[in-house]
């Protein structure tokens, strides 16, 4: 039995807490380890554990990859997306005693395409983004590929002035990317996607709102929209909607911890009425309701299509 201590975040401490994997592994932590440590930990040694075991080449893939890099995801996933060199186009299995199963696919990348996180090898982050915007629900993929390019990017409210031009770099090198050799049949859905890439959007809520959005048929969106503060500085409305001269802000489920972060954002609010906008606010809770996007609407008081705006 091998017993692996999880402390590269979180410092060991007693009482400890022991996480059956498989058969073979057991995962030791302390109870206040966040579930998503735990998480990485379980994939990244499950990954390894492949590796080990397998004879032909094998490289973290997908949300997969994203996990290991500490990309935020939109939705758990409890299957492990490998790249493989074996000559099966596909295969899944499932790892006895773990709800975690295997999935290796076959794909025509080139040898720069990988690299290594945590001694694993995976994608680069450039294919990385390609792989994740193959995915068919459209705020599961950006949700992912904007934080993804907000780090190559290293991309942040403060720099909106300055990153234009590197964040268009960035886009205009995925799109000579996005080929058929690399894509096969889901080109023309990365190439579609690219443009709409944002790092701006700064959290898992805020892309998720900016995709509704966009499935609603709103464009020329504007995310970190400057408002000036009236005792100095700016607000950033999280995404602007110019057709609509209307803010709207994605409230996570800990944005309201405290009564005083509150009241600032009550203060915040009312400052942001003055200057003219209306604000909309999307709570998590609404955000990640199946009726998401009919609740968006009726906020803003557009028509809802049952069919959304293909992304």
């Amino acid at each position: 039995m091998q017993n692996i201590p999880i402390n590269q975040i979180t410092p060991t401490r007693h009482p400890l807490t022991q996480t059956q994997l498989n058969r073979t592994t057991t995962l030791i932590h302390t109870p206040e380890t966040p579930h998503w440590e735990i998480q990485r930990a379980q994939i990244i040694t499950l990954v390894r554990d492949s590796n080990h075991k397998s004879h032909h080449a094998q490289y973290a893939s997908g949300l997969t990859a994203a996990q290991i890099r500490n990309i935020p995801l939109w939705h758990t996933t409890h299957t492990i997306e490998l790249i493989s060199t074996a000559p099966a186009k596909f295969h899944t299995s499932k790892i006895a005693t773990t709800k975690y199963q295997i999935k290796r696919v076959r794909r025509t990348y080139p040898p720069e395409a990988y690299t290594q996180i945590s001694d694993i090898p995976t994608l680069s982050p450039e294919y990385l983004i390609l792989e994740i915007l193959r995915l068919p629900n459209p705020i599961t993929a950006f949700v992912s590929a904007d934080a993804i390019l907000r780090q190559i990017t290293n991309t942040d409210r403060k720099m909106i002035k300055y990153r234009h031009a590197e964040i268009h770099q960035a886009k205009q090198a995925l799109l000579r990317l996005a080929t058929p050799e690399n894509l096969g049949k889901f080109t023309k859905r990365v190439r579609r996607r690219i443009p709409l890439l944002d790092p701006y959007s700064e959290s898992p809520a805020e892309s998720a709102l900016r995709i509704m959005l966009l499935q609603l048929r709103q464009e020329s969106l504007q995310s970190q929209h400057q408002v000036p503060n009236p005792r100095g500085g700016f607000y950033y409305g999280d995404i602007y909607i110019p057709a609509l001269h209307t803010i709207c802000e994605a409230d996570g489920a800990m944005k309201y911890a405290d009564a005083s972060a509150y009241q600032a954002e009550k203060e915040r609010e009312i400052n942001l009425n003055t200057a003219g906008y209306r604000v909309v606010r999307m709570h998590w809770r609404e955000l990640t309701s199946p009726e998401a996007l009919a609740i968006l609407a009726g906020k803003l008081h557009l028509p809802f299509r049952k069919r959304p705006a293909t992304l």
